[in-house]
């Protein structure tokens, strides 16, 4: 086997003692991640509002500086109405007002409406800073449950709805709070300035106060649970049709190739006319509600006007005054019409921040803190008795397979489709974990492992090689960190990939597109094989990954794979018995059982099951 001269920092492909086909250089690390705060202690669904609340991570004097800004930019709201009674009493010559009170009054608006403009710019840099804040933690939390969570919760879960929920329900949660702290702010605070200088100047009008307007906040009582539903209902509608459009773009070749687009458009429009429905059911509910809070307020407003005109017209409360009470009362009004308008989108942020934590709260994780990590992989693997039973089955899809591989073997795994091969290959790399029996790996039980450490020293090749939208070098050293060059070019060498790099326009540099559709399944293979390659792991694990291709792409990604495996603990899930030529041990599958396992002599020598399946290739 060739070796590949070092770069210029000692790196490059060479042979160790053993055979073992390694990258020579400085030590491939993965790639740091940032760490953020949890949100363990601050997100609680049964709790959205409440949550939300924790999610902006201020302290009580951050928020007091906020509300202080928010006091200074709305005091031409305060003083207006002053300046409106204060301008009606000097009309009277009765009042003890002069011109200097009315021009100290305007004084003092005009001052306030000039302070208005940079004391609001800067109160919204906080709080753009704050909806940012948690609308960027919102996401990052998902996406590290996300990396946490089981590979169970992947199967089950849809890509579209889990894609719906990092995007518009976060986009939901900032939406409202943007709402809440520009408008429910003003409106919490205009109730409570209206109401003390109502009290401090009339306390028997306040008391009227107090008792009218949370009339208009019953309505919410009324229409509250239906919203709720109809939220509920619209979100779910439009998760379902976010993950069936996903779908429908990953068909369209398969789509076009039977021509069958009508199918694939009334299946879509079917989804969409859903989300229409919903939403507008949504929408007609949420403008009764609307109009019945409007039209409350109305009335209730009215009858502040004849309350405070009686009492005007019985000597308790001047002209001048009846114009405050007024004032003060519709700023009241138009308060609690801001409130009750932003319930509808309280009520999407609330639905949001539940549906969130269907992923956030979710207990399906991966049970990793506290187990023992693993520095160091000899590559000794056995399994003993080990059983497996998928949720929501009543038949076992392994049973009782024992087996054991020494570091540096190569185990191959055959049979027919459904036998067990590539569950036994998951609970090797931990996505799984045995309903019965254990595994052991260098004499430890794999319960007892943190598999995040283990997986550092895996590596895996598919059928299904999995690519994104960067460049080809970005693929090869995907989640590594200061790889040299010369360590990319020794395993494109070694993975046979020159001619790929060659054929490309920029060459390393060349972006591949999503998932590299433009690659041949042999290409897309290599490509796997140098991605494992420069990890330098201790075991590979290569399931059917040359059973797609053509001849000549199946002997370059053989002769790759032959040194990747070199001195490496291999485990090989095959239905091409042409592929395990270098297998030190065959496991026949079937039914979920291992019904025969030895070298390949000894299992032809039985002219059992392995005899028969090598028999039906040739």
């Amino acid at each position: 086997m060739p070796s590949f001269p070092p770069g210029p920092s000692g790196e490059g492909v060479g042979i160790s003692n053993s055979g073992r086909l390694v990258i020579l250089g400085r030590n491939r690390q993965p790639a740091r991640t940032t760490t953020h705060r949890t949100l363990d202690r601050a997100y609680d669904a049964r709790y959205p509002f409440k949550s939300l609340l924790l999610l902006y991570g201020l302290r009580w004097w951050q928020w007091a500086g906020v509300y202080t800004l928010f006091l200074l930019k709305n005091l031409p709201v305060w003083l207006t109405p002053a300046a409106v009674a204060m301008t009606i009493a000097i009309l009277d010559p009765a009042t003890p007002y002069g011109l200097n009170d009315l021009w100290l009054v305007w004084g003092y608006l005009l001052g306030a409406l000039a302070l208005n403009i940079p004391t609001h710019v800067w109160y919204m840099s906080h709080v753009s800073r704050c909806n940012r804040g948690v609308e960027q933690r919102l996401r990052a939390a998902l996406v590290r449950r996300l990396q946490q969570l089981s590979i169970a919760f992947h199967n089950d879960s849809e890509s579209g709805r889990i894609q719906a929920k990092v995007l518009r329900d976060v986009e939901q949660v900032e939406q409202f709070g943007n709402q809440f702290m520009q408008m429910g702010l003003q409106a919490l605070t205009m109730i409570a300035v209206s109401l003390a200088i109502t009290t401090v100047r009339d306390p028997w009008l306040a008391l009227f106060y107090v008792v009218a307007t949370p009339i208009c906040i019953l309505l919410v009582a009324v229409f509250r649970a239906r919203i709720r539903r109809y939220n509920r209902d619209y979100r779910q509608s439009v998760e379902v049709m976010t993950a069936r459009v996903g779908e429908m773009i990953d068909m369209i070749p398969v789509t076009r190739a039977h021509g069958i687009e009508s199918h694939a458009i009334a299946m879509i429009e079917e989804r969409l006319e859903t989300v229409r429905s919903k939403g507008y059911r949504l929408d007609i509910y949420n403008a009764l509600f609307q109009s019945s809070t409007w039209v409350t307020l109305q009335v209730t407003q009215l009858v502040s006007l004849v309350v405070t005109g009686l009492m005007c017209w019985h000597g308790h409360l001047t002209v001048p005054d009846v114009v405050l009470y007024q004032a003060l009362f519709a700023q009241m009004i138009m308060a609690v019409n801001m409130l009750l308008s932003m319930y509808p989108q309280l009520a999407r942020g609330m639905e949001s921040m539940r549906s969130l934590g269907e992923v956030l709260e979710c207990p399906d994780l991966e049970r990793n803190i506290g187990k023992r990590s693993v520095s160091s992989v000899a590559g000794a693997v056995e399994f003993q008795e080990v059983g497996f039973t998928y949720r929501n089955r009543q038949d076992p899809a392994l049973m009782n397979l024992s087996f054991q591989a020494q570091p540096g073997q190569c185990v191959a795994l055959v049979g027919e489709s459904g036998s067990g091969k590539s569950t036994a290959m998951n609970l090797l790399i931990g996505f799984l974990r045995p309903t019965s029996g254990r595994i052991l790996l260098d004499g430890q039980d794999m319960e007892e492992l943190d598999m995040r450490t283990f997986r550092r020293s895996v590596a895996v090749v598919s059928q299904h090689v999995m690519l994104f939208g960067g460049t080809l070098k970005e693929n090869i050293t995907y989640g590594l960190e200061e790889v040299e060059d010369a360590q990319v070019e020794a395993v494109i060498h070694a993975a046979n990939l020159q001619d790929v790099v060659a054929g490309l326009p920029q060459g390393l540099d060349t972006p591949l597109g999503e998932h590299g559709v433009q690659l041949s399944g042999g290409q897309r293979q290599r490509i796997a094989i140098a991605r494992a390659l420069i990890r330098d792991p201790q075991i590979i694990i290569l399931d059917e990954a040359t059973s797609a291709l053509d001849v000549i792409s199946e002997r370059l990604v053989q002769e790759a794979i032959d040194r990747l495996i070199t001195g490496r603990s291999t485990f090989i899930v095959a239905h091409r018995l042409s592929t395990i030529r270098n297998a030190d041990l065959v496991l026949v599958m079937r039914g979920g059982r291992c019904v025969e396992q030895g070298t390949q002599e000894e299992l032809m020598a039985l002219g059992g099951e392995f005899s028969r399946l090598k028999s039906l290739q040739h």
